[in-house]
């Protein structure tokens, strides 16, 4: 089994130019980025999908906002307090979506797919931005929350709220979670409802 990275942080998969073997784990410890392979599928394993997370009611963490630091498997902290305002005015103020405890914005570097696959690529990460809602969907229906992909927002306010520029990378969906007030809503107690009947 080989292992690839590629050699430069931010546009490190702009260029198809890699090492393979002992030297690509140099190179992966030597920079912040690196080709790390995730759960959902990805079209070419080259994963340009990035994950923000606003935490508005969680137990033991902090109000904020939040990227998914895939290379330490770990949230990092990008602003601290309550968000909740700034959120809904780029969702439309929903009253629904308050309600969650946290949200999600799922933005993509295209130019890690498209580099490969040229324009098809911007159809393959619409492809994987749909592999990875369907394990968010299903994640937390296993964990009896409720969860809810919102395509619906203001796409310049995202990419400001969370400080990317919209060219190189750019918001293509949001998605609430929380705890569902209605359990027969949730399509897996249903389907268990009905075998046990």
């Amino acid at each position: 089994m080989s292992f690839k990275a590629f050699g430069q942080h931010g546009g490190f998969f702009h260029a198809p130019e890699y090492e393979i073997g002992p030297k690509a784990i140099d190179l992966a410890n030597d920079y912040d980025g690196y080709q790390s392979f995730r759960a959902p599928a990805s079209g070419g394993a080259l994963y340009p999908l990035e994950f923000y997370i606003v935490i508005k009611n969680v137990e033991g963490i902090e109000q904020g906002l939040y990227h998914y630091n895939v290379r330490l498997h770990a949230l990092e902290i990008l602003r601290k307090g309550d968000l909740e305002d700034e959120y809904s005015e780029f969702t439309f103020n929903e009253e629904w979506q308050k309600k969650a405890s946290v949200h999600v914005i799922i933005t993509a570097m295209i130019d890690r797919t498209r580099f490969k696959y040229l324009e098809r690529g911007y159809r393959f990460v619409n492809i994987d931005l749909g592999h990875a809602m369907e394990n968010m969907y299903l994640a937390a229906t296993s964990c009896e929350l409720g969860c809810a992909a919102i395509g619906g927002f203001y796409d310049d306010e995202v990419n400001k709220f969370i400080g990317i520029d919209g060219f190189n990378e750019t918001a293509m969906l949001v998605a609430n979670i929380g705890t569902h007030t209605d359990r027969d809503a949730s399509p897996l107690i249903k389907s268990n409802l009905k075998k046990r009947e």
